[in-house]
């Protein structure tokens, strides 16, 4: 059977992919780490390192986790019915540069970046504007390019020192 009907518009962006244009923007960085988390980590969530920090890295669990990156969507993964990264398969961490992102808030270039630590009300390892009583920490070494409503998608940018 062939398809019989499309969108003539492709989604501006989806969770996890890169916002480096080529030949412009910031010099990306990034890492190679396992996931040592028992449940998939989704692409475009910040994460932090694993009980060994040189190889794995997991989903936040408390506030004052280091933020090792944002992991970085790529096709062909082990465990494909996860939509993310699965229990010791390696990822790459972005550490700087652009990626898109779906935030749990509204944001615009001037709001604050926060990444979630605790569950609560939101999903952890996700961003958004504030720390919802004590469930996120800022992130100062990130900033919004883009504006977006809750659950679009926003333009990160994470600049690291």
């Amino acid at each position: 059977m062939s398809q019989t009907s499309y969108s003539l518009e492709a989604g501006l962006a989806f969770e996890g992919m890169l916002g480096d244009a080529a030949g412009g923007g910031p010099t990306r960085r990034s890492i190679s780490r396992a996931n040592e988390s028992a449940t998939a980590s989704f692409f475009g969530r910040g994460v932090t390192y694993g009980t060994d920090p040189d190889t794995q890295f997991k989903l936040p669990t408390a506030t004052g986790a280091a933020l090792a990156g944002v992991t970085v969507h790529k096709h062909g993964t082990e465990n494909v019915e996860d939509n993310g990264v699965a229990q010791d398969e390696t990822a790459e961490l972005l550490t700087s540069g652009r990626i898109w992102v779906s935030p749990e808030q509204a944001v615009t270039p001037a709001s604050a970046v926060y990444w979630r630590h605790t569950a609560g009300a939101g999903t952890v390892g996700k961003f958004r504007v504030d720390a919802d009583t004590a469930n996120a920490d800022v992130v100062a070494n990130a900033r919004w390019l883009t504006s977006c409503a809750a659950d679009g998608y926003a333009l990160l940018e994470l600049i690291t020192p």
